[in-house]
C-alpha cells in the first residue's frame, strides 16, 4: 500500500519524475502541520512524523485504521460533512476538530482536505491539520477576561444605579457564577445573604471564618477540600465536604473596620484557581464592602436628615422668645414633647456657680433643685427602684411619684451651663436615636448659632454621600484613563498618541462653535477612543506586517469593548458613543454599525479624521511617517468616502504644528485642561 501520492503537473514535461517524488517526500515528511491521506472508506493509507508526534501513535499503528480512531466523537460529523461537500466538489474549507491522541488528550486541530482522483474516479482525500491548542487557548484567556470585567462592570453600575444592597448582592452573585462557570456559591453582608445552591445557614461557618482572616487576608482558596486535614480544627472544611463542595474561594467583605460577610464560590470537583479569579472574588468582595458602607452613611444621613427637620421646626420657636424666661420655657417644653416625659425641669448653672430652676413641669419649683451642680455628661435611669433604698437619685425621684430619669446638659463652648431633667412615671429606656436627638437638641438649645451650625454639618454630611458617589465614579474614570494610558505605553512608536489627538480634536470642535459640554466629551473621547485594546494581544497591536482576517476580527472590537468599558458612568455615556462610532466611514463602510453620513455622531466623525491625520503622520512598525502635507492631501481624497468634506476643511485650515517649537500645536495646553 503506497503511502503517499505524487500527481505530477501534465502541463510540466521537463524534470525527472523520480526527483519530483523525493522533493514531494521531503515536503511530506518535514512539514511542520500533520500531513496525512485517507482512502473512501476513512482508513489512512499514508501519515507524516508531525501526525505522529501530534496523535503518539505510529505510522504503522495508524496506516489502515480508520479516521475515527483519532478524532473525537462529537467531531467525527464534521468530518462526515467535510467528506460529503468533496464529494460534491464544493470548494475546500477548513474544520476545527478535536483529535485524541494515544494518551488520552485531546487536541484541537484545524484541518482542510482535498480528493484524490485517478482517471476522473475519486479514490480518497488528502488533508492538512494544524494543533490550534495555543490559539483556542488565547482565545479562552480573551473570552475569561471579558467575563470578568463584565461581572465586575456589572456590579459597579449596580452599585451606582440605586443604593439597594439585596439587588447588589444578587448581581454580585450573579456575575461571578456566570463569569467562573459555576453554580453555587453565597454572599453575606450584614443582615442580607444571597444564595446560589446552597443553605443559607452555612453563612455562619463562612463568615466566621472569613472574619478570622483579617482585612487585609488574601481570598481563601482551595483546590480541594478532601485534601485538607479532616480533624475537627476546620468546620468550614466539614461542612463543605458534607454538602459535596471540593473547592472554594472565599473572600471577606470588610466595613466599617469590621468583616460584615463574606463572598463565596464554589465547585463540586477539584478545581486550581487562577489569580485572576481570586482578583475578580477580591474586587467584588471590595464593590460590595464600599457599597454597603455608603448605604450605611446614606441611611444615617437620612436619619439626620430626619432629625434636622424636627430641630429646624424646634429652632425656630427657640430663636423666637427674647428674654431668657421664655427661652427657658420654650427649651422645657420642647424637652417634653421631645422626650415624651410626664414631668420636667430646666437648671441654670448661674454665673455666680449657684443653680437655679426657672421653669418645671409636674412636680413643685423648690422639689426640683438638685442636691448638685449640673455635670458634663447625660445621665440615665431606667428606673429608679432597682437602685439601693438609700440612694439619692432613687430618693429624689420615687418621693415625687416617678420612676425613671433622665438628664442632658447643655454644652456651650467646652462649658457646661444648663440642664433638663425629664421625669417618667414608668420605667424607660432609652434608644440610640432619642439620646441622639437629646444630644442635638441640647446642643441647639445652648445657642441658636450651634442650630444653624448643626444643620450646615448635616447638609455637609449629605454632600459627604454625594460626592462619595462622585468619588467611585471619579475613581472609576481614572482607572479606565490610567489603562487608555497604558495602551499608549504599549506602543513605543506613538507614546502621547492620545494626547495629541485630544488637542487635535478639541481645536477642531471649538473651531466648529461647539457647546463646551460637547467639546469635554470629545476630548474625553479622544484620550480614550483606543481603550478597548485593552484586550488585544502584543502581537496584534504591534505587528509589523499586514493583519491576518482573524487578527483584524480582535482589533474591529476595540470600539465596541471601549463603549462597554465607558457606558456604566453615567457621565460618560455620550464619551462611550463617540468611541463605539470612531471608526465608521462617511460613505457607510466603517464599523462596528456601517452608520453612514450625518448618523454618524459629530464627535465620532471629528474623531475620525484627527486619527487618520496622526496615524499618516506617525512612525509604526510598518511604515515611515508622512509628511504633514502628504496627510492632509489624503485626508482631502478621502473627504466624502471616509470623512466628513466641512469637518476635513475646518481640519486642513488649521495651524497644526507649533512654528517655534515644531511640535503638535496646543498639545501642553490641552494635556493641562484634560477633562
Amino acid at each position: 500500500m503506497r503511502r503517499y501520492q505524487y500527481v505530477a503537473d501534465p502541463s510540466r514535461k521537463e524534470g525527472n519524475p523520480a526527483l519530483h517524488a523525493e522533493h514531494f517526500r521531503e515536503l511530506f515528511e518535514d512539514a511542520s502541520d500533520l500531513v496525512y491521506t485517507i482512502d473512501l472508506a476513512g482508513n489512512f493509507t499514508s501519515i507524516n512524523r508531525t501526525g505522529e508526534a501530534l496523535t503518539g501513535y505510529s505510522r504503522e499503528e495508524l496506516i489502515g485504521s480508520h479516521i475515527g480512531r483519532v478524532v473525537a466523537p462529537e467531531s467525527l460529523a464534521a468530518v462526515l460533512r467535510m467528506m460529503d461537500h468533496m464529494a460534491k466538489g464544493v470548494s475546500p474549507a477548513t474544520y476545527e476538530l478535536e483529535f485524541i491522541a494515544k494518551d488520552g488528550r485531546r487536541i484541537p486541530v484545524e484541518v482542510g482536505a482535498r480528493l484524490i482522483a485517478r482517471n476522473g474516479q475519486a479514490v480518497g482525500a488528502h488533508g492538512i491539520g494544524r494543533d490550534i491548542s495555543l490559539r483556542r487557548q488565547a482565545d479562552q484567556n480573551t473570552h475569561q477576561r471579558a467575563a470578568h470585567l463584565e461581572a465586575l462592570n456589572a456590579v459597579i453600575a449596580a452599585a451606582d444605579a440605586a443604593p439597594d444592597l439585596p439587588l447588589l448582592l444578587t448581581v454580585a452573585i450573579d456575575h461571578i457564577l456566570k463569569a467562573l462557570g459555576l453554580g453555587t456559591g453565597g454572599i453575606w453582608a450584614g443582615d442580607h445573604w444571597v444564595v446560589r445552591g446552597l443553605s443559607p445557614e452555612i453563612g455562619g461557618a463562612i463568615v466566621e471564618a472569613a472574619q478570622h482572616a483579617g482585612p487585609k487576608a488574601s481570598p481563601l482558596s482551595v483546590a480541594d477540600w478532601q485534601r485538607v486535614p479532616q480533624d475537627g480544627s476546620n468546620p468550614v472544611a466539614e461542612r463543605w465536604i458534607h454538602i459535596g463542595v471540593r473547592a472554594s474561594i472565599t473572600v471577606p467583605i470588610f466595613a466599617e473596620g469590621r468583616c460584615i460577610g463574606a463572598l463565596s464560590v464554589a465547585s463540586a470537583y477539584p478545581r486550581s484557581w487562577t489569580w485572576e479569579e481570586e482578583a475578580l472574588a477580591a474586587a467584588i468582595a471590595e464593590q460590595v464592602a464600599a457599597t454597603a458602607e455608603g448605604l450605611r452613611i446614606f441611611r444615617e444621613t437620612q436619619q439626620h436628615a430626619k432629625l434636622m427637620k424636627r430641630m429646624v421646626a424646634l429652632s425656630e420657636t427657640l430663636n423666637r422668645p427674647s428674654s431668657v424666661t421664655d427661652v427657658v420655657a420654650a427649651i422645657g417644653h420642647a424637652a417634653l414633647s421631645l422626650s415624651g416625659a410626664n414631668g420636667g425641669a430646666v437648671y441654670l448653672l448661674e454665673p455666680d456657680g449657684t443653680v437655679s430652676c426657672p421653669w418645671t413641669k409636674g412636680l413643685p419649683p423648690g422639689d426640683a433643685i438638685p442636691d448638685e451642680k449640673p455635670e458634663g455628661n447625660p445621665a440615665f435611669f431606667s428606673d429608679v427602684m432597682t437602685l439601693p433604698p438609700d440612694d439619692p437619685v432613687r430618693r429624689l425621684v420615687a418621693q415625687k411619684g416617678y420612676r425613671a430619669l433622665g438628664t442632658w446638659p447643655f454644652v456651650y463652648e467646652e462649658r457646661v451651663i444648663a440642664e433638663v431633667s425629664c421625669y417618667y412615671t414608668e420605667p424607660h429606656g432609652w434608644s440610640n436615636l432619642e439620646k441622639e436627638v437629646f444630644h442635638t437638641f441640647t446642643s441647639q438649645a445652648a445657642t441658636a448659632l450651634e442650630n444653624a451650625r448643626l444643620y450646615e454639618a448635616q447638609v455637609e454630611r449629605t454632600h459627604e454621600l454625594e460626592a462619595l458617589h462622585h468619588n467611585l465614579e471619579e475613581a472609576y474614570i481614572q482607572m479606565v484613563l490610567a489603562l487608555a494610558r497604558a495602551m499608549d505605553a504599549r506602543d513605543v512608536y506613538t507614546g502621547d498618541h492620545s494626547e495629541r489627538l485630544a488637542a487635535l480634536a478639541d481645536r477642531v470642535a471649538r473651531a466648529l462653535g461647539l457647546p463646551e459640554e460637547e467639546v469635554k466629551d470629545i476630548r474625553w473621547a479622544a484620550l480614550l477612543h483606543d481603550i478597548g485594546k485593552i484586550g488585544a494581544p502584543d502581537g496584534v497591536l504591534c505587528k509589523p506586517g499586514p493583519l491576518t482576517e482573524q487578527e483584524w476580527t480582535i482589533m474591529r472590537r476595540h470600539p465596541v469593548v471601549g463603549e462597554e468599558i465607558l457606558r456604566p458612568v453615567e457621565r460618560m455615556r455620550g464619551v462611550a458613543k463617540i468611541v463605539r462610532h470612531h471608526q465608521e466611514k462617511w460613505d457607510g463602510t466603517g464599523y462596528p454599525d456601517g452608520l453612514r453620513a450625518e448618523t454618524i455622531p459629530l464627535g465620532a466623525r471629528i474623531l475620525a479624521v484627527v486619527d487618520a491625520f496622526s496615524a499618516i503622520m506617525d512612525e509604526r512598525p510598518y511604515k515611515t511617517p508622512r509628511t504633514q502635507a502628504e496627510a492632509e492631501s489624503e485626508l482631502k481624497r478621502c473627504a466624502g468616502t471616509h470623512f466628513d468634506p466641512r469637518i476635513v476643511e475646518v481640519f486642513t485650515q488649521m495651524e497644526i504644528f507649533d512654528p517655534h517649537t515644531g511640535g503638535w500645536k496646543d498639545q501642553a495646553t490641552a494635556r493641562r485642561s484634560r477633562p
